[in-house]
């Protein structure tokens, strides 16, 4: 099982929401209008916090396991026995 996190407030938080959490907190360095895509996807959680949560099942987010995984057929999810 994952290692517990507690988001500020207290409440428990989901080990691969942290990624999120990381981003949320600096939002404003990856909006167009503050910043170019070149400055975005050269910012730390681009480059760090974001690749560096996928060495880990634990804190790879979601999102990044089901869509990028190996193998991964998305059509699956629609076909119904």
């Amino acid at each position: 099982s994952s290692r517990v996190r507690y988001r500020q407030d207290g409440m428990l938080q989901e080990q691969d929401q942290y990624v999120f959490e990381k981003y949320n907190k600096n939002k404003d360095k990856q909006n167009l209008n503050n910043y170019t895509v070149k400055e975005i996807l050269n910012n730390e959680w681009f480059t760090k916090t974001l690749p560096e949560s996928w060495k880990d099942e634990k804190t790879c987010a979601r999102q990044c396991k089901r869509w990028c995984t190996k193998d991964y057929d998305p059509a699956q999810l629609r076909i119904k026995e």
